[in-house]
């Protein structure tokens, strides 16, 4: 049994938006994708399913070094280069 040595309490704050970001293995892209969403957060499932086109996918190609990926802030773009 593990026992708790401190907790932490913080004031609860109104979230303004929630958004999605993971970092995940896929097997179209034969490896790491970045996903993300302005849409997302605890229901991204829901967000796939109702709102598709605001699921934005860049396949990360372990040859390619993350920091060189050519994002510009528009992912949709840039999954096409």
């Amino acid at each position: 049994m593990l026992t708790a040595l401190q907790v932490m309490v913080a004031q609860a704050l109104d979230i303004e938006r929630e958004t999605y970001l993971a970092f995940l293995m896929d097997r179209t892209c034969s490896g790491p994708v970045v996903v993300g969403s302005p849409m997302g957060g605890m229901d991204i499932e829901e967000v796939a399913a109702k709102h598709p086109d605001a699921i934005h996918k860049v396949c990360h190609h372990t040859y390619v070094h993350i920091t060189k990926l050519p994002l510009t802030g528009n992912v949709r773009e840039d999954q096409d280069r």
